[in-house]
């Protein structure tokens, strides 16, 4: 009888250490897929950061090629689609570096100053400033 009884408690052991160990698969697999998602995820954000400073570059390099011209503020203000004035107060406030003319007063700015410029963060540069 105690053999038997035993023989019963050692496959009642059996049978939860076997239902432990499934579930131990299950959540391993679990987790294993959230691991291969989450690699994945983060593998398209570093190629997508690597591909935008790729493209920063690129685009940097184009525009040092104009680094010897100058266009007005008006054809800055054109290019961009904001007024002559903006950009005049830009200038003043040092966020656009521009040379003055000694003979006439005006400003000019490199063209490849120009082509780089995001008026959309100066402004809010600006804002963050005269907060």
């Amino acid at each position: 009888m105690r053999t038997s009884k035993r023989l019963e408690k050692n496959t009642l052991n059996d049978n939860r250490e076997s239902k432990n160990v499934k579930f131990s698969i299950i959540k391993i697999n679990e987790l294993n897929g959230l691991l291969k998602k989450q690699h994945e995820e983060l593998r398209a954000d570093i190629e997508a950061l690597l591909l935008s400073k790729l493209n920063s570059q690129i685009v940097e390099g184009f525009c040092n090629r104009f680094y010897d011209v100058f266009v007005s503020p008006t054809e800055v203000a054109n290019m961009h689609g904001v007024y002559k004035d903006t950009v005049i107060a830009y200038i003043k406030d040092g966020a656009i570096a521009a040379e003055q003319s000694q003979k006439y007063g005006d400003y000019h700015i490199r063209l490849s100053d120009a082509l780089l410029l995001d008026f959309k963060e100066m402004r809010k540069q600006l804002r963050r400033k005269q907060s």
